[in-house]
């Protein structure tokens, strides 16, 4: 079992469900250059509003269908 934590920080101050869609895209395909035998991510949040959402939770299940994760 391996863990790693990736931290995405960025100067948006909206914390959008669409600000944290874009930045988990991008963590995401880095995650899986890296590690191309990756099969899971989980994210997690500071438990701001952009993580608890429909719209938040749509941009999970894309970026996991998108990028194998």
């Amino acid at each position: 079992m391996v863990q790693l934590n990736m931290y995405g920080a960025s100067d948006e101050s909206k914390q959008s469900p669409f600000h944290k869609g874009s930045v988990m895209s991008v963590q995401y395909k880095l995650l899986k250059e890296a590690f191309p035998w990756l099969t899971c991510a989980i994210p997690y949040s500071d438990q701001c509003g952009d993580y608890r959402s429909t719209a938040a939770t749509i941009f999970n299940h894309e970026m996991g269908r998108l990028t194998g994760l």
